[in-house]
């Protein structure tokens, strides 16, 4: 194998396909797999859960030797760290691989490629086609309330929703608190420009994604990329046989130069849709920004364990208070639009709320409430792909 790749485009392909898994059993799974075709250069990785690919173009015009090398990926990040600019050469020798980048030619040791492990085809059951930009602010928006807890397995991913009349949802929950994102209608696919095909079905049915293992690749592949994303959900086929579930388990999302392969969480994510109130007819509405700005500087005098500030409404402001070790601190909301009683107080986890405002692109924001316990909705006006949802904490 010979091929020799820019340095910038290369280290950049090192970073987007990410880590090599930690306390790894599986020596090959440290390396990097390159390999060298006429049409370019592709890096892969893998952490038997997602499988990660760039593809590069050559910079050996015409003279590339096909070809497969796996090389450790902590030493050849090292060895590049201090590479500016120019082209790397690898070149596939007896002893291993010889790189040249900097003018330094540096010999490195390789792994059997034949013992790394393969990334499976999928047997596709559906596809969807969305710009990349609306993939990942529906990811962004709902990452943050993903579950951390690997004991609640089905919470650890964002579920899309691929309803029968072809829209998008995007829904991530962790029992604390619920993101939806990216309910997609016709209307708003002309308006804003979005590129969203999505078959129509006859029944909904649904993509539990792991968060990161998969969908921080997806951001990753797609940071700086504009056109659409091909996603393909399926079956992996297993020696080369057409699966015989009718489950999908897996799921591609490919750009030209990328793609990543990953697993499906198979665990059902609990429905949303029970848990939403629908009786919440008191309502706040309050300038996005002017909340966020008076909870994020109370945030350091909240409780350290409960982060509680206070909110205590009323028809022309909104009192926040936060109160630690008998420190108080308090802040105020103008220009509020509330229907409910002269005085309701509650309590939020302030971190919570600061992370539930900052995933919501709107000026102003609508509380609806029943009572002080109660669960929380926060939508925004004229917006069906907004909503949130977040449980109070009991004030004492």
């Amino acid at each position: 194998m010979k091929t020799a790749v820019d340095v910038k485009a290369l280290k950049t392909g090192l970073k987007v396909i990410g880590k090599v898994p930690r306390n790894s059993t599986i020596p090959a799974i440290e390396n990097v797999v390159i390999e060298a075709t006429e049409t370019g250069t592709c890096l892969s990785l893998t952490d038997l859960e997602t499988v990660t690919k760039v593809q590069l173009a050559n910079g050996l015009n015409g003279e590339t030797e096909p070809g497969t090398v796996l090389i450790n990926k902590s030493t050849f990040t090292d060895l590049l760290k201090n590479v500016k600019s120019g082209l790397v050469t690898l070149t596939e020798t007896e002893a291993g691989c010889v790189v040249e980048a900097g003018g330094i030619s540096t010999s490195l040791s390789t792994f059997p490629a034949d013992e790394y492990p393969s990334a499976r085809p999928i047997a596709p059951k559906h596809e969807i086609d969305i710009d990349a930009a609306t993939l990942r602010g529906i990811i962004r928006a709902c990452s943050p309330f993903v579950s951390r807890d690997e004991y609640r397995k089905s919470m650890t991913g964002i579920v899309f929703e691929v309803n029968p009349d072809g829209t998008l949802t995007g829904v991530s929950t962790d029992g604390h608190r619920l993101r939806v994102a990216g309910v997609l209608s016709t209307a708003m696919v002309e308006q804003k420009g979005h590129v969203l095909k999505v078959p129509q079905s006859t029944a909904l049915y649904e993509l539990n994604v792991p968060l990161t293992q998969t969908l921080d690749r997806v951001l990753s592949i797609t940071e700086k990329y504009t056109g659409p994303v091909h996603i393909t959900v399926g079956l992996f086929r297993y020696n080369d046989e057409t699966p015989v579930d009718t489950v999908p388990d897996a799921v591609e999302f490919r750009i030209p130069t990328a793609t990543v392969q990953g697993r499906l969480i198979m665990e059902p994510h609990p429905d949303y849709r029970v848990v939403m109130p629908d009786d919440n007819t008191l309502t706040l509405k309050v300038a996005k920004q002017s909340l966020l700005s008076v909870t994020k500087s109370l945030l350091p005098v909240t409780d350290k364990i409960t982060h509680c500030v206070k909110l205590a409404t009323s028809s022309a402001s909104v009192g926040v208070e936060a109160s630690d070790d008998g420190k108080t601190a308090t802040g105020k909301v103008s220009q509020v639009d509330w229907n409910g009683p002269a005085k309701f107080e509650i309590g939020f986890n302030a971190a919570y709320l600061i992370e539930m405002l900052e995933s919501i692109d709107a000026e102003l924001v609508t509380l609806e409430f029943i009572s002080p316990t109660r669960a929380v909705n926060v939508k925004v006006d004229g917006r069906p792909d907004i909503y949130g949802l977040i449980m109070p904490l009991r004030l004492t």
